[in-house]
């Protein structure tokens, strides 16, 4: 009986162990998990400002390790292909890459060991103006495969999908560089803290109607004269909550009560009542390393008074 007792003390600790290990390993690849996502997004797919955010974390050392290279052909059709139609090069995150991946599965043909990849390559030499042999791209020849996709109209197929994702200015040539080694360092707890911090952009409440931002968004960017929007809930003292909308302006548009007074009409129009867009201030939009905008800064600068002017929809009608 002693013997029995001792040996279910001894397996009840051994599972007691076993589970032990079995949360530790959890945890672990949950902290993989949380340093991979961020390292999903280049630098490069950022803008400046973001750059300038994530360089300023890090102890930069750029050493030169030669000469600047003779001038090469600068392959800029892809470039070109841009600058022709006067579009800008999409940045290709995440949602971008989810816009046309069904694209890619849905493709006859031979397909790439990594779609994502190679087109991420030429989205970059579209932007900077580089040789094609000065890509990190995967393994193949990305400038034949490029040709394949224009000759056959998939190409152009794909940046009809990307039309509205944000984007940068296409080169007007490339810039010739010596071989670089640039070394720096960075606390990867850190990284965790700048990719994965709460965004709460999720659905919301307005006049205890279920709101999407999303859909909201979507409609605004419908409006030529907005470049891009994020949709946050404002306190009303009637609705106890109605969507804000914090637009950037494409060029040539001014904010002001004019240009407030058409976006709220096209809210009105494409939009149901309770949908509307009851609040508009025009302001740059804070964003993460990725490129993703962090609405939790937009409701905290609601939430303590912050910000510019601002516009209601009952005094543009």
């Amino acid at each position: 009986m002693a013997k029995e007792r001792q040996r279910t003390v001894q397996l009840l600790e051994d599972t007691m162990l076993w589970r032990q290990e079995a949360e530790d390993a959890a945890q672990r690849g949950r902290d993989l998990q949380k340093l991979v996502e961020p390292a999903r997004h280049r630098l490069r797919d950022t803008g400046p400002e973001q750059q300038a955010k994530v360089l300023d974390l890090l102890e930069i050392q750029v050493i030169i390790l030669g000469g600047i290279p003779r001038k090469v052909r600068s392959d800029g059709g892809v470039s070109a292909w841009f600058r022709e139609r006067a579009r800008r090069v999409p940045l290709l995150a995440d949602d971008a890459w989810a816009e046309i991946e069904p694209l890619f599965v849905d493709r006859k043909g031979r397909r790439l060991r990594d779609p994502r990849g190679t087109l991420d390559a030429m989205l970059y030499k579209a932007r900077t103006g580089c040789p094609w042999s000065g890509l990190s791209a995967p393994a193949g020849n990305p400038a034949g495969v490029w040709q394949r996709w224009l000759a056959s109209g998939f190409w152009e197929r794909l940046m009809n999908a990307l039309v509205d994702v944000p984007g940068e200015a296409p080169s007007e040539g490339g810039v010739l560089l010596p071989p670089l080694e640039v070394r720096g360092r960075v606390d990867p707890r850190m990284m965790i803290g700048e990719d994965l911090s709460p965004e709460k952009g999720g659905p919301f409440k307005a006049s205890d109607y279920k709101i999407s931002p999303f859909e909201l968004e979507s409609a605004l960017l419908e409006r030529e004269a907005v470049a891009e929007a994020a949709v946050v809930p404002a306190p009303d003292p009637v609705r106890l909550s109605v969507p804000k909308a914090y637009v950037v302006l494409t060029a040539g548009w001014s904010p002001g009560p004019e240009t407030a007074k058409l976006i709220f009409e096209h809210s009105r129009e494409v939009l149901a009542p309770y949908k509307r867009i009851r609040r508009l201030e025009f302001a740059d939009l804070p964003k993460t390393v990725s490129g993703k905008i962090r609405r939790i800064e937009l409701r905290e600068r609601i939430a303590q008074g912050d910000g510019g002017a601002e516009y209601w929809e009952e005094n543009h009608r």
